[in-house]
């Protein structure tokens, strides 16, 4: 049986902290999200006299403009859990896990700390990963299995330049995410594990939800079902988290920030743009638990704050 994280007043007042800088940061992006795509639909009608119909997304141009007026949070690199998020947390679009410092690649499915960043956050000359996505569509990594907890996961590379008809083409080579995979197994480093599901109620068509923490337990290069070789990864849950979540749809016209049972909190968006600063401001990863292991690297259960929170989000 996992031993639990004796908690104090003082760890949930850091988590509830560094918690409502995550929902500010959401806030933020889902307010100016929603501003930029009023203003592109309106650039698209004005110009279709012209044959203009391309809608850029402003979802990127929302992230981007956060990024420029350091408005995103956690923007130091995190080993383990990052601080005010939580398992269960889900979200409709993929750049938010860049904002607040989930998952910090938009596309490649695994995120690692570079050899130089892993000098200071890991003490290692080596590269760290500490994030992976595991996607159930649209998936061309085809030895993928999730049983929950238990997942082995695949490692990147191979694929055919085609993205519709994706495959393994080629043998993969242990450098980048792979070779992050490798030194994350042989440091015993925890990974943060999310999982990407369809969604018909999500404006992407999709919604990932953290899962929580896994360990790898064993590495493999060997044939792929597609007959190339190809890295394998095999990850345990790690205990004493909050329960593998149910990966079902939000409620209809709202969208999960967190996802704590017996409570019905609901927030609204009440600061406009342009009351909102526009660089600095306290920063969460200052915080004294900053990616230490054994610090953030540790699973801590805040089941007792009976803490659960919405955004109301538009489709």
């Amino acid at each position: 049986m996992a031993m639990g994280v004796l908690l104090t007043s003082s760890h949930v007042l850091l988590f509830l902290h560094c918690r409502q800088k995550v929902i500010q940061a959401l806030y933020t992006f889902e307010e100016l999200r929603q501003k930029l795509r009023e203003a592109e639909e309106l650039r698209v009608a004005k110009g279709r006299a012209e044959g203009l119909t391309c809608l850029k997304r402003p979802d990127l141009k929302a992230a981007t403009e956060m990024r420029l007026r350091g408005l995103q949070v956690n923007t130091n690199e995190y080993i383990g859990n990052v601080p005010g998020i939580g398992v269960g947390d889900r979200f409709w679009y993929r750049i938010e896990m860049v904002v607040i410092g989930l998952h910090k690649q938009l596309e490649a499915g695994i995120a690692f700390i570079s050899k130089t960043k892993a000098r200071v956050r890991a003490r290692s000359g080596t590269s760290v990963a500490t994030s992976i996505v595991m996607k159930h569509w649209g998936n061309p990594y085809r030895d993928d299995i999730d049983n929950g907890e238990f997942i082995t996961y695949t490692g990147q590379g191979g694929l055919s330049a085609r993205s519709s008809t994706a495959h393994c083409i080629a043998d993969q080579v242990l450098t980048r995410g792979n070779e992050a995979l490798k030194n994350s197994y042989k440091g015993h480093w925890p990974i943060r594990v999310i999982r990407g599901d369809r969604d018909k109620k999500s404006p992407t068509g999709e919604v990932y939800t953290y899962i929580g923490l896994y360990q790898i337990l064993h590495m493999r290069y060997e044939p792929g079902k597609d007959g190339n070789l190809v890295y394998m990864f095999d990850l345990k849950r790690q205990g004493g988290q909050q329960p593998l979540p149910i990966c079902a749809s939000p409620e209809p016209n709202r969208r999960y920030i967190a996802n704590k049972p017996g409570s019905s909190t609901s927030m609204t968006v009440k600061r406009k743009w342009e009351d909102l600063p526009h660089a600095g401001g306290d920063n969460v990863a200052s915080s004294p638990y900053s990616s230490s292991r054994g610090q953030w690297g540790i699973p801590l259960d805040f089941s007792n704050t009976n803490q659960t929170l919405y955004v109301r989000g538009s489709s």
